[in-house]
């Protein structure tokens, strides 16, 4: 793979859904029929009020809600730094992963500047640091020293890739925190990545009449229902108090972090990376009220 060797801040990190079963309608009322002996011999049918009920009763959590971990999706996500890596592997349950190995071959070299820093005087300098590093690492390379441990020279930035299989319900549990603004930077670039993956395939599964209309709606919902923690409620709940309450909504009680609240936030979330993402960031990644919140921030 050849990657961008200087990369200002997450340019080119990708994320590609590359599997999922988009067809749920079925599989959510047989799981809830079960429960009842007077049902289960009622099929599924889109237009039955009573399929329709139980679906978003599922969906909506007033119903068993184990069915969403049979909801499964596979993304491939390129050129994510080793810092993010250490993060999303945190997630363990309704998660497997395979990771792009600096162990067995020697490895592309492309590291992560978060954009704050590629924007600063100090550009040159991070570039010098990155340069000595890959430069030492390749002299050793052709001494033919193993790329296993080649490997602890690099830099916490540098890039990798890898495959991520998760479920519905493990996905909304991501986007609780990796989705705050206040919270997350990079996974919340990817996590917006996902969201738009599904979103297009749903919309692209529709006009081909692959799903029906029940399991579109079923999916609008849910894909609605990927975002922080608080969103449904228009609040900001985030206790953490490096950057606190970044805008997007008001917060939910006295202990959320921010500058005009009684708990002070750090660090001033103007002068992070992910601040400078935002300001840039394609509209069709934004999360609902987002754009009103930049708009706020550039006046």
């Amino acid at each position: 793979m050849n990657r961008t060797k200087y990369a200002n801040g997450y340019e080119a990190l990708k994320t590609k859904l590359i599997d999922m079963k988009p067809e749920i309608g079925r599989l959510l009322w047989d799981t809830y029929k079960m429960t009842w002996s007077s049902l289960q011999d009622v099929p599924y049918d889109q237009n039955n009020p009573v399929v329709r009920k139980a679906c978003f009763d599922i969906i909506q959590g007033r119903a068993l809600p184990t069915p969403k971990e049979s909801i499964h999706f596979m993304f491939r996500i390129e050129n994510l730094s080793r810092v993010s890596l250490a993060q999303i592997t945190r997630g363990r349950i309704g998660w497997w992963f395979n990771v792009e190995s600096q162990m067995p071959e020697y490895l592309d070299h492309g590291v992560t500047i978060p954009k704050n820093l590629y924007n600063s005087k100090y550009r040159e300098e991070i570039i010098a640091l990155i340069d000595k590093s890959q430069d030492l690492y390749d002299r050793l390379a052709k001494e033919e020293y193993p790329p296993q441990d080649l490997r602890y020279l690099c830099l916490h930035g540098q890039q990798t890739s890898m495959i991520v299989s998760t479920n519905y319900a493990a996905l909304s549990g991501f986007f609780t925190m990796r989705a705050e603004n206040g919270l997350t930077d990079e996974l919340n670039l990817i996590a917006r990545q996902m969201r738009k993956e599904i979103r297009t395939t749903i919309l692209d599964m529709m006009d081909h009449g692959i799903i029906d209309n029940l399991e579109f709606d079923l999916w609008r919902e849910m894909i609605s229902k990927l975002d922080c923690l608080g969103a449904n409620r228009k609040q900001c709940l985030l206790n953490d108090k490096v950057f606190g309450n970044t805008g997007r909504y008001p917060s939910g009680h006295e202990n959320v972090p921010s500058a005009d609240g009684k708990i002070k936030p750090d660090f001033d979330f103007k002068k992070s990376a992910w601040y400078q993402e935002l300001l840039e960031m394609d509209e069709s990644l934004l999360l609902p009220d987002e754009k009103e919140m930049i708009e706020k921030w550039k006046n």
